[in-house]
């Protein structure tokens, strides 16, 4: 196709899907053959390759589509099905409980004050805090969303694209922002459910999260996805501070998409707890929608 075209207005033919799978706690990104045609030329070279795994240390950058892609081949090639290809995003661990006692509470699990201790969430044992595996996975999706995010070409899929997702990486606040687009049929499913929560999205963004950070110092209820009006207006929010999800703007019109935004995703550890939940918005919306 010659020009841009929004999901958000209109209906196009579906270059990329997200899923959850919670057996194995992975983030599936599904790309439709002909996306993949499109773009297997385009990370030779990359100024944006280069630039990130500068700056993040990151491993050896993967392009090929036969095999694993990105950075040090985060995302898994697994199954083909019909015209998509799937690729598994593991979820990495980032707080590790090691085998050392704890130096700050000395294995007795608490302070000089009786209360918890911080330093090793309760364990006993000296917990590492390890962004590498975490940077090379956010890293490699936002090298493959950026040329997903406005495709100028067109699928012959016979489904829509329901929602898109882009990224950015980066050691600093706000470094694991996201944001993108809901489409038309999207938000009108979405209305359908206005005043109610989602529970398969925050099932999934509590499971994200407790496989990479833990499960100390956080409860289900910090997981929220809830619709708020019949536009199809969704906020989304993980732990942090007001971290999460809502629309990029107070405008919106019932029977159109709308864009989305985020506020202080601060690491790769939320922003990847916010795809999780995306992932199961996707396949719950699916369903409905073909």
């Amino acid at each position: 196709m010659s020009d841009i075209k929004l999901i958000r207005h209109e209906n196009i033919p579906c270059w990329y899907e997200l899923g959850w799978k919670e057996k194995d706690l992975s983030i599936t990104l599904s790309l439709h053959r002909e996306t993949i045609e499109a773009i297997k030329s385009k990370f030779t070279n990359s100024a944006l390759i280069s630039r990130l795994r500068k700056e993040l240390k990151l491993k050896k950058f993967e392009g090929d589509f036969n095999g694993n892609f990105g950075f040090g081949g985060s995302l898994i090639r697994r199954d083909e099905r019909q015209d998509f290809v799937d690729f598994a995003i593991k979820l990495p661990k980032i707080h590790i409980v090691t085998d050392e006692i704890c130096p700050k509470c000395k294995g007795k699990k608490e302070n000089e004050h009786g209360m918890d201790c911080i330093d090793c969430a309760k364990t006993g044992k000296k917990t590492d805090i390890v962004w590498d595996e975490a940077d090379n996975t956010s890293a490699s999706l936002t090298v493959l969303l950026s040329e997903l995010q406005y495709p100028t070409w067109q699928t012959s899929s016979s489904k829509p694209q329901l929602l898109t997702v882009f990224t950015i990486t980066r050691h600093e606040a706000h470094g694991g922002s996201l944001g993108g687009e809901y489409s038309s049929s999207l938000c009108s499913w979405l209305g359908s459910r206005a005043g109610l929560h989602l529970p398969e999205v925050e099932k999934a963004m509590y499971k994200a999260y407790v496989e990479m950070m833990t499960d100390a110092y956080v409860d289900d209820y910090r997981f929220r996805a809830t619709v708020e009006s019949a536009d199809g207006w969704l906020n989304i929010s993980c732990p942090g501070d007001g971290c999460g999800l809502h629309p990029a703007d107070g405008w919106l019109r019932k029977g159109h998409g709308y864009e989305w935004a985020c506020h202080n995703v601060d690491h790769a550890g939320q922003q990847l707890t916010l795809i999780a939940g995306l992932a199961a918005l996707h396949d719950q919306a699916r369903r409905s929608i073909f």
